[in-house]
């Protein structure tokens, strides 16, 4: 992964990280890991992006940061592999909005094409161009 991109990603979640309240950090921490895991963002690549979003927030996240992190992450992959977690909805809770920012960051958006040409939906939710 890029470093622009993992910088990016590691700046929102420390600016986001901060309107939490110190008891329930670690719990944002355990779902945000379920979102970047689920997504296909690599467990190194994820844990890079954690503990440098931690350190950036500082205090006594940047102190947990090279400990919580690695042991979230992989208590959060084995929740994955059973099926038992993906992380959006309670992320959600916590840092209303953040997702979002997210997935403009890593383009998790689907696009899709039909026949060479970019589908974007229209008003009535059908793809322009297609039988409206």
């Amino acid at each position: 992964m890029a470093t622009a991109l993992k910088e990016a990603t590691a700046e929102a979640i420390a600016r986001r990280v901060m309107e939490i309240p110190p008891g329930r950090r670690h719990e944002h921490l355990t779902h945000l890991c379920g979102v970047l895991l689920s997504r296909d963002v690599s467990g190194g690549d994820a844990e890079d992006i954690l503990i440098t979003a931690w350190t950036e927030a500082g205090g006594e996240l940047a102190e947990r940061a090279s400990r919580e992190v690695p042991n979230t992450l992989r208590t959060r992959a084995r929740a994955i592999a059973e099926g038992r977690a993906t992380g959006v909805p309670k992320m959600e809770e916590f840092t209303p909005g953040l997702y979002e920012e997210l997935e403009d960051i890593f383009e998790w958006k689907v696009r899709v094409t039909f026949g060479g040409r970019n589908a974007q939906p229209t008003s009535n939710g059908t793809p322009s161009g297609y039988g409206a």
